[in-house]
C-alpha cells in the first residue's frame, strides 16, 4: 500500500515598523541664479521658495517590512543636501534594500532660494512647488503636481495625476508645456502674459481677459495679457480648466 505523507513547512518572518527623521542644509547659495535639483522616488515632495541663500531639507520616514532588513535600512536613512556651484542637489538618503520593504513612505520637505532653475523629480506621491521665480521642470510618476510662482519657463508632466498651476505676474519667455496624460489641468494666470494652446477632452474657460484666436471641440488657441512665448496644455483624457 502506498502511503502519501504531506510535510508542511512554515517560515515565519518578523515584521516591524521604523519611523525617523533627518535634516540637512547648504548655505552660501545664489539668490536668483542657482540650479536646484530635488528628487524623491519614495514619497511626496513639498518645496517652498523664499528670500535667502540657504537650501534646507527635512526627511521623515515610516517603513514597514522584515525586521532584519529594516535594521540595515534604518542605519542608512538621512537627508542628502549638497552644494553644487551656486545651487544644490537634494534627495533622501536610502540604502538599496529599501526597495524590498512592504511599505516605504518617505516625505521630503524643502526650502530653497526664491530665484533660479528648479529641476524636480517625484515618484510615489504628490509634488508641490510654490513661491519660486525663474525656470522650473517638474515631473512626477504616480502623483499629481501643484505649482505656483512667477515663472518665466515651465515644463510640468504628471502621467498619472492632475496638475494645478498658478502663474503669478510676469511674462513667459520660452516655450513651455503642461502634460497630464490621464488627469486634469487647472490653470490660473492672474496678471500673467503668455500665448496658450490647449487640447483636452473638455475645456472650461473662465478667463474674461483671454483673447481667443482659434477654438474648436477639444482645442483652444489664444493669449493672456500681452502674449508671449507659447504655453501648451495637454490633457487628452481629462479636462482643462482655465480661470
Amino acid at each position: 500500500m502506498l502511503v502519501l505523507v504531506a510535510i508542511l513547512t512554515s517560515v515565519a518572518f518578523s515584521a516591524s515598523t521604523v519611523k525617523g527623521s533627518a535634516t540637512g542644509e547648504a548655505a552660501g547659495l545664489s539668490t536668483d541664479s542657482g540650479t536646484y535639483t530635488v528628487s524623491n522616488p519614495y514619497g511626496p515632495i513639498t518645496i517652498t521658495c523664499k528670500a535667502g541663500t540657504t537650501a534646507s531639507a527635512s526627511v521623515t520616514w515610516s517603513l514597514d517590512g522584515d525586521a532584519a532588513i529594516l535594521t540595515t535600512v534604518k542605519k542608512g536613512m538621512g537627508a542628502d543636501v549638497k552644494k553644487v556651484g551656486t545651487g544644490a542637489t537634494i534627495a533622501p538618503l536610502a540604502p538599496k534594500e529599501i526597495s524590498t520593504l512592504t511599505t516605504k513612505d518617505v516625505t521630503l520637505v524643502v526650502t530653497l532660494p526664491a530665484g533660479g532653475t528648479y529641476n524636480v523629480v517625484g515618484g510615489e506621491g504628490d509634488v508641490s512647488v510654490k513661491g519660486c521665480k525663474g525656470t522650473a521642470d517638474v515631473r512626477n510618476t504616480k502623483g499629481g503636481l501643484a505649482i505656483e510662482g512667477s515663472l518665466t519657463t515651465l515644463k510640468a508632466n504628471a502621467p498619472n495625476g492632475d496638475v494645478t498651476a498658478i502663474l503669478r505676474s510676469g511674462t513667459l519667455s520660452a516655450a513651455s508645456s503642461i502634460d497630464a496624460a490621464v488627469g486634469n489641468i487647472h490653470m490660473e494666470m492672474p496678471e500673467f502674459s503668455a500665448g496658450v494652446t490647449a487640447a483636452a477632452s473638455n475645456i472650461h474657460m473662465e478667463m474674461p481677459e483671454f483673447k481667443t484666436t482659434s477654438e474648436a471641440a477639444g482645442s483652444l488657441i489664444g493669449a493672456m495679457g500681452k502674449g508671449g512665448a507659447m504655453l501648451m496644455l495637454n490633457a487628452p483624457k481629462g479636462t482643462i480648466n482655465l480661470k
